[in-house]
């Protein structure tokens, strides 16, 4: 599979380093560097970009409209940042994505339609966040998915954290990871 690669890193946070976000690469490999992640912003991603790395770069927030109009977009990587919050509307239009990782943030509730229309997501990682429960229609419509990843949450074994109805659909679900125990489907 070949893959354009957008990798956003950020380089020192000094007092007399100088905000800077720039773009480096060939073909379709492609390097997002910033030193100031509040610069992130949506004319800086290349359009054919197919992977992209937001990986451990600090960020507090996401904007809105980072991902609009990146239609070739299959992976997503925000782990291991200080997102508390996240847009309901941000994968919104990405139907070619099929995998999210949101690991390692500071999530204590996501948005009932996150993950709306993303027919071709197979993977999603909400891991190691503060989740108490999972929103009842949060995997509505996603029947290409495969893996769930909720480990390391404040998520209870009980109704509150889990509703009935919650995996109704998804007939292609071969494992769910959480933190009590791992389910295979």
């Amino acid at each position: 599979m070949k893959w354009s690669v957008l990798l956003l890193g950020l380089l020192g946070l000094g007092a007399e380093a100088q905000p800077q976000c720039w773009v480096g690469g060939s073909g379709t490999s492609y390097a997002l560097k910033s030193n100031n992640p509040s610069c992130l912003d949506n004319s800086l991603i290349p359009r054919d970009a197919t992977y992209l790395d937001l990986s451990n770069i600090m960020i507090p927030s996401i904007p809105e409209g980072l991902f609009q109009g990146l239609a070739n977009l299959q992976v997503v990587r925000l782990q291991g940042n200080f997102l508390k919050s996240i847009p309901e509307g941000l994968f919104r239009g990405l139907t070619n994505l099929q995998g999210i990782n949101l690991q390692n943030n500071f999530f204590k509730t996501v948005p009932e339609g996150l993950f709306q229309g993303l027919s071709s997501l197979q993977e999603i990682s909400l891991s190691s966040n503060y989740l108490e429960s999972v929103p009842k229609g949060l995997f509505q419509g996603l029947s290409q998915l495969q893996e769930i990843s909720l480990q390391d949450n404040n998520l209870k074994s009980d109704q509150d954290s889990f509703p009935d109805g919650l995996f109704q659909g998804l007939s292609n679900l071969r494992g769910l990871y959480n933190l009590f125990s791992s389910l295979f489907i």
